[in-house]
Order: C-alpha cells, then structure tokens, then sequence
C-alpha cells in the first residue's frame, strides 16, 4: 500500500522543527519496515523550498495535496499535535474516501479508553475499546509518556482485506 504520512513539521524553534522532522523520519521508517511504500513531502519538499516564504510553502503544500490523491491511506502522527497543513490534508483525504489512520495519540483524546484481558477461553484475548467503539484486527499496543508531554497510546492494526484478495491463510 502506498500511505501519505501527515504529521507537523513547522516549529517555534529550530530544535522544535528537528523534532518534527525526525518524528517524520520515524514514522516513514516504521511504513517502509511494515512493507508499505510511505510518502512523506514534507521531508523532502522543504529542501526545495522555502516553508517560512508564503508562496513556497504555498506550492509546496498544494504538491503534496497532489501527491496525496495518489495514496491508498494516511498515516497521520499526532504525537506533536496539529498543524493547519495537516489539517488540509486530513480533509483532502476526507474528500477522496481515502482512510485516514491516526498514530500516536494522547491519552486525554479519547473520552473513554478500556483494555480488557479476557482468558475465559483457555488463551487470552486483549480488547481495545475507544470512545465506546471496539478496535478490530489490532496487532500491538502500547503506552509511552515523555517528560512534558501528556501519555501516548499507540495502536498497530492489521490492514482489512480488500475484496476479492485471499488472505496468506487461504493459499
């Protein structure tokens, strides 16, 4: 699949931009580790060009809204909050039916965040509800807190199989 990674680049401080950055960087990787081909404009446009010069960052945004209709899903990392490009590109996405996966989330987003372990049947089974709503085809979970930052919760999930695919188990 090929994924449209979203997340902030812009920042107050030089150091805050690298952080951005390299958060892209990470999440491109952890893309390009599950086999998916990630694009990540923001890591390469803002070598072109100038994002603090209005009509550079102009151009440079609507050729990633561009990019971004030729992808099969977004991975959006939040860990660092929203940024007006991303949230352009959210609703683009949202305008062309392409899902939207959300990463690294902070905790005091969801209204209500339960994991139960269930081992009535012999194995366990971990559930993952968020905001009353069960997570399907989740492969990992985990919880990370970073001095000043409020807890993250990060969900892996396995892609749904998309009609007419067989599954590895059916071959």
């Amino acid at each position: 699949m090929i994924y449209y990674v979203c997340s902030p680049y812009r920042g107050k401080t030089p150091e805050q931009v690298q952080v951005h950055f390299d958060y892209a960087v990470q999440l491109t990787r952890e893309m390009l580790l599950y086999g998916h081909c990630p694009i990540t404009p923001h890591l390469y446009i803002t070598a072109c060009l100038n994002d603090n010069e209005p009509d550079e960052r102009k151009i440079g945004l609507e050729a990633a809204l561009e990019l971004l209709e030729k992808c099969d899903a977004v991975i959006v990392g939040q860990r660092y909050g929203f940024s007006e490009g991303m949230a352009a590109e959210i609703e683009k996405a949202k305008q062309l039916n392409i899902p939207v996966f959300y990463r690294d989330r902070n905790i005091a987003d969801f209204k209500n965040l339960t994991i139960v372990c269930d081992k009535s049947s012999g194995y366990a089974k971990t559930r993952i509800i968020q905001d009353d709503v069960e997570l399907q085809r989740v492969t990992s979970f985990s919880f990370t807190h970073e001095a000043g930052e409020n807890p993250v919760f990060n969900v892996d999930m396995v892609e749904p199989e998309k009609e007419g695919e067989t599954s590895e188990d059916e071959i």
